[in-house]
């Protein structure tokens, strides 16, 4: 059993700003953690997490259940596999003063090549959701969309920021290590970013969906 207690402080990004509250967050876990078998250990755990916001009139708490997984699976010494998950809160960069949950779950294997083992190859694959809470502003400028048609004209008029969103990653990579202080990696990954506002006037307005595609060459040396 254990329990966590955390602030979270923004700052403006333009004086023309005003300062963003600082929200708190607190909560409590139950679980287990260890080695569950020869080969499968890791650690599970659920609760419950709030997340306030003490400067704000009003009630502007926002409560969920909570849960942090992460466990490990070696079938051969040569191989992992590897799955984590978690649910908790956190506080929007884009608007202040709005709380969502996020959920995480990724999924992962690690193989070594070869005798020497300095070759590793590896292959992620990683969703994430997120779920904003309503918040309302007013005089917002939107798109509108004008019914029956495919045009959209600017507005100025209250509007919900509430949203979801939902990231999925896919990556695979190969390492090459001729010595402990010397490693080399190629790695290509896909991003696939979407969100969903339940006011249409803020579809891809704000915040554009969109796909990425990076290719990584990284060279560590340790000392």
């Amino acid at each position: 059993m254990e329990g966590h207690y955390a602030q979270t402080a923004q700052s403006a990004n333009s004086p023309s700003l005003e300062g963003a509250p600082y929200s708190q967050v607190y909560g409590g876990y139950v679980g287990v953690r260890g080695k569950f078998t020869e080969r499968i250990e890791g650690s599970i755990r659920g609760g419950y997490e709030v997340r306030e916001f003490p400067n704000v009139p009003g009630d502007s708490s926002f409560a969920i259940p909570a849960a942090d997984i992460a466990v490990t699976y070696m079938p051969r010494d040569s191989t992992m596999v590897s799955l984590t998950y978690s649910r908790k809160s956190d506080v929007a960069t884009q608007v202040a003063r709005q709380a969502f949950s996020t959920d995480s779950i990724r999924f992962g294997v690690r193989q070594t090549i070869g005798a020497s083992a300095k070759w590793l190859a590896s292959l992620d694959v990683g969703y994430n959701l997120g779920d904003f809470g309503s918040f309302t502003t007013p005089l917002l400028t939107v798109l509108e969309p004008i019914p029956g048609s495919d045009v959209r004209i600017l507005t100025r008029r209250t509007a919900d920021y509430k949203r979801t969103e939902s990231v999925l990653t896919y990556s695979a990579g190969i390492a090459y290590s001729p010595r402990r202080w010397l490693r080399a990696s190629l790695s290509y990954e896909f991003e696939d970013y979407s969100n969903v506002y339940a006011d249409p006037g803020l579809k891809d307005f704000y915040i554009p969906s969109y796909d990425a595609h990076r290719v990584m060459l990284a060279l560590q040396i340790g000392y």
